[in-house]
């Protein structure tokens, strides 16, 4: 019963980012909470590992935002390298931002910011961006690091973390920012009037 509930709760916390591959979990024992060099060895090869995607969010969801410490960011991408940890195939770029449709990223204070991604059959993430290309990207910034959100998204293209455009004036930019002002709108809905109204989107499209 213990298990179960340590199960769901490493499910719940990567609703939004963390995401786990759903076998993870099943692999770890309890004793790496003790603090121990086994513990330790864990947590490095988790903060290497780029988020592997497995959940859907409409961009109305409370604290994705703020706590959970999510933006979505247009700007252009350079230096796209695959990378090898313990087996996943992720990688890593460089990410020059233009603009930040959502969030509390600050492109005046990040000229260039090194960024990784996960592509794999957990990933929104299909394709990978050619080098110079201008991109659409939700990114989380925690404890130093930078990583591109590989779950899935209503309000992006393709409802992927990351996307690849034809510039700032790309439509796709512009239709963007509109899903995002609607999942806004109806976030401000919700904590005005303490009710949960239903989202402009809340199952993910067949790929």
């Amino acid at each position: 019963m213990q298990e179960a509930t340590q199960q769901k709760g490493l499910t719940m916390c990567s609703r939004h980012h963390i995401g786990f591959r759903a076998e993870k979990p099943a692999t770890r024992d309890r004793s790496w909470r003790s603090g121990g060099v086994r513990g330790l060895a864990l947590s490095l090869v988790l903060a290497a590992t780029s988020f592997a995607g497995e959940g859907f969010s409409t961009g109305s969801e409370r604290g994705l935002w703020d706590s959970d410490g999510n933006s979505v960011v247009v700007g252009t991408i350079k230096d796209v390298k695959p990378i090898l940890v313990k087996g996943l195939a992720d990688h890593s770029a460089i990410l020059c931002p233009l603009a930040t449709s959502c969030g509390k990223f600050d492109p005046s204070l990040n000229s260039e910011i090194p960024i990784k991604f996960y592509i794999g059959d957990t990933s929104s993430i299909r394709q990978i961006p050619p080098n110079g290309a201008t991109v659409i990207a939700v990114v989380v910034q925690e404890e130093g690091r930078t990583n591109v959100d590989s779950n899935l998204f209503a309000f992006m293209p393709d409802e992927s973390g990351l996307v690849a455009v034809s510039g700032l004036g790309d439509p796709k930019v512009k239709e963007t920012l509109s899903k995002l002002q609607a999942a806004r709108r109806v976030a401000a809905t919700q904590s005005a009037d303490g009710t949960h109204a239903a989202p402009p989107s809340t199952t993910p499209t067949e790929k």
